[in-house]
């Protein structure tokens, strides 16, 4: 829960007149928390966790900008304030995820009293998201608990009297088949229906994730890896592991001994990253992304992969390479 009743608002400024004058104006149902640094600001957030953070463009230890994603992984709503106007600043903000962009000399009190109150209430309104997000969450884990072990011994007794049966291949036998068949595709089909995400936001290596992805996926040997330079964004570790575990065992298994390199790079585009996985081999994927069929075994790692993404904001998509070989093109927020 938010200090200040989920209505504290955090000041980072060096001008102590400024910082005041959002005391002055800021209203009596919002307390106040002030900063005069950037690094006094980003501990003082992490603290107390704010509903709403004004953030000055210039400070003396760093640049408004580059404190926003930071900030935003903690939970607050960053308005951008500044001394004089620059539209491309305000353009930059917005895109990093700031909900307003103020220009000090034109404010007046009703204009901040105006965007503290947003900011508070879109605040309140995300964590109240979070909350219902994980009273489902527990109530989707106790399904699943009961119903995938459920349906893996419906599998393996199915599997059973198949063997018992023989290979008569009578009426019985091909039920039985069916059967099995059915209990392993509703239990996949729930695992990918319950997950949630674990973890806060936090500071994301991708390039660690991707080489550790890579290990824990065991790539055949004749198997060339090639990671470039890849970003660091904000989101969920644990959900981002996952995701790339996923997505290398999803090439692994699909492609099999025809995959012979994987590639992958990144790219900056308005507010994301664009991370490419490359994978040459001779198999002709579909671009079109939707749930596996019962006879798809390899489907379920892509299709839980593209709902992590997902969840963390992003985006994943198939192209097709020249020359043989496709690309798993992902659209991850920056923060």
């Amino acid at each position: 829960m938010r200090s200040g009743g989920r209505r504290l608002v955090v000041v980072i400024d060096d001008d102590k007149v400024e910082r005041e004058r959002v005391v002055r104006w800021r209203g009596v149902e919002y307390p106040v928390s002030q900063a005069g640094s950037a690094v006094v600001g980003c501990e003082l957030v992490k603290r107390l966790r704010p509903a709403c953070v004004l953030l000055d463009y210039h400070l003396p230890d760093a640049s408004g900008l580059e404190l926003v994603s930071e900030l935003r992984a903690d939970g607050a709503e960053i308005v951008l304030m500044t001394g004089q106007g620059s539209e491309r600043a305000a353009v930059r903000a917005i895109k990093l995820g700031c909900i307003d962009y103020l220009v000090k000399s034109d404010l007046t009190e009703g204009d901040l009293r105006g965007v503290v109150e947003r900011a508070v209430r879109l605040a309140q309104d995300k964590e109240r998201m979070r909350e219902s997000d994980r009273g489902l969450g527990r109530v989707l884990s106790l399904a699943k608990g009961e119903l995938v072990p459920a349906l893996e011994s419906s599998v393996r007794m199915c599997e059973q009297l198949v063997e018992r049966s023989g290979e008569r291949g009578d009426e019985s036998a091909t039920m039985l088949r069916d059967l099995q068949r059915a209990s392993a595709y509703l239990a996949r089909l729930v695992d990918y229906a319950t997950w949630v995400p674990e973890g806060t936001r936090v500071r994301c290596d991708i390039r660690a994730i991707v080489q550790e992805a890579t290990r824990e996926v065991r790539m055949p040997e004749h198997v060339t890896l090639d990671l470039a330079d890849l970003p660091v964004v904000c989101g969920s570790e644990s959900a981002y592991r996952e995701a790339f575990r996923l997505l290398l065992s999803y090439i692994r298994d699909s492609s099999g001994a025809d995959l012979s390199r994987v590639f992958a790079s990144a790219t900056h585009r308005a507010g994301y990253w664009i991370v490419r996985i490359e994978e040459k081999s001779s198999v002709v994927r579909d671009s079109e992304i939707r749930l596996p069929t019962p006879s798809d075994d390899h489907g379920w790692d892509f299709a839980k992969a593209e709902k992590i993404l997902a969840n963390q904001g992003g985006a994943i998509r198939v192209e097709h390479l020249e020359g043989g070989g496709n690309a798993f093109v992902l659209s991850l927020p920056e923060g």
